[in-house]
């Protein structure tokens, strides 16, 4: 059976730390399911779960998230209105070579531009990055904002 899912929805993704909160926002081809990881890990669902949606996220990424709930390795929350500031495709970088590379790729969910590493934008786009569900786990636990992370490449 293939879960079905419709933006807004919230799952929580057990992690070491508690459970991590993720926001379905649209599917984009080919990459997957387009999701806000929310800030925070709470051992129990947050009383004010509203107000954490609303607020800003701590990256994006794409995830095979009907798989992941079809497997029970996500539980449905519920469902909750996409804030407007996370209603458009945000922007996400990925590296012309490694990581520390001195060009990066822009994609705004229609067109892709090569910048410098000292592009304003470039800090503030997550990565353009499609995760299972260990990876994002991964992720979420190292608790990173998009900049802290580029930051910690560019030294």
């Amino acid at each position: 059976m293939v879960a079905k899912v419709a933006p807004g929805d919230v799952v929580s993704l057990n992690a070491r730390s508690g459970l991590a909160l993720l926001q379905y926002v649209r599917y984009v081809r080919p990459y997957g399911a387009l999701v806000r990881v929310l800030s925070g890990t709470y051992q129990s669902l947050p009383a004010e779960l509203q107000a954490l949606v609303n607020g800003r996220e701590l990256f994006w990424g794409f995830v095979p998230l009907a798989p992941m709930i079809d497997r029970g390795l996500v539980d449905y929350v519920g469902h909750y209105e996409v804030p407007e500031h996370a209603r458009s495709m945000p922007l996400m970088r990925t590296p012309a070579g490694g990581l520390r590379s001195r060009r990066w790729w822009l994609w705004d969910g229609e067109k892709e531009w090569q910048v410098d590493r000292s592009d304003p934008l470039l800090p503030d786009a997550s990565m353009k990055a499609a995760y299972n569900d260990t990876a994002l786990i991964e992720a979420i636990e190292a608790g990173r904002t998009p900049r802290q992370e580029f930051e910690r490449w560019q030294d």
